[in-house]
């Protein structure tokens, strides 16, 4: 029996949205057994989604060297060295740009099985092996058991909380509910974006279009109460 790829994956971190990175794992999946999962970028971005990162057990790479090129020039040292050492026998590129098409070219050329993920300009270099994020953005896209048990979670304090007749609960309510709970642990910057992002999950509105005192605005519902 064929031995399962062990996959590593691979993310440049500046152009992307880190709330697509757990669709992005669930996708990268479909190719083998994820074994290393590393994200790179500037040092204010790591720092920046440090939680987020860890809530998806992805290791941030400190850049060799410094400059515009350096962490994608940490990620290139990275695959080669992967290969090298046998640590990795697949590869997920993450990118929005061309600056990995040498190094995808180079692990071609030895047969090495390399798939990507990112901007459509990025399509043609990866082949039929290839994932636009934009096919991971909508209610369709990819999701995990985290994802929805974040959901339901959200869903039961909203259920939990007194509502007025029209069901929308004030978002200070909801953030009470939740206790501890921290946004950025989840890759948005606050619970407004978080329920936005799933935008088929929840009702987010501006309070006083729907009647209601000045003071705090953010009302939420989900669709089905």
């Amino acid at each position: 029996m064929q031995k399962p790829r062990q996959l590593a994956v691979l993310i440049d971190l500046d152009p992307l949205k880190p709330e697509l990175l757990g669709r992005i794992l669930e996708k990268a999946a479909d190719h083998g057994t994820i074994g290393i999962r590393r994200a790179y970028g500037n040092r204010s971005k790591l720092s920046d989604w440090k939680a987020c990162l860890q809530y998806h057990d992805i290791e941030p790479r400190t850049n060799y060297g410094t400059g515009t090129n350096a962490a994608d020039i940490t990620l290139i040292i990275d695959a080669a060295d992967m290969l090298h050492t046998g640590k990795a026998d697949g590869f997920c590129i993450v990118a929005g740009d061309h600056h990995f098409t040498g190094l995808i070219n180079w692990l071609q050329d030895r047969k090495v099985f390399v798939a990507g993920i990112g901007g459509p300009k990025l399509r043609d270099e990866f082949g039929g092996l290839f994932t636009d994020t934009e096919d991971l953005r909508g209610p369709d896209g990819a999701r995990g058991k985290a994802e929805r048990d974040l959901t339901d979670r959200i869903k039961a304090a909203i259920r939990d909380s007194p509502r007025p007749p029209a069901g929308y609960v004030r978002l200070s309510v909801v953030k009470s509910r939740l206790g501890s709970f921290e946004p950025r642990a989840y890759c948005h910057g606050d619970l407004v974006s978080l329920l936005r992002w799933y935008g088929e999950e929840f009702d987010v509105v501006d309070g006083r279009t729907v009647g209601q005192p000045p003071g705090d605005y953010v009302r939420v519902r989900p669709p089905s109460i």
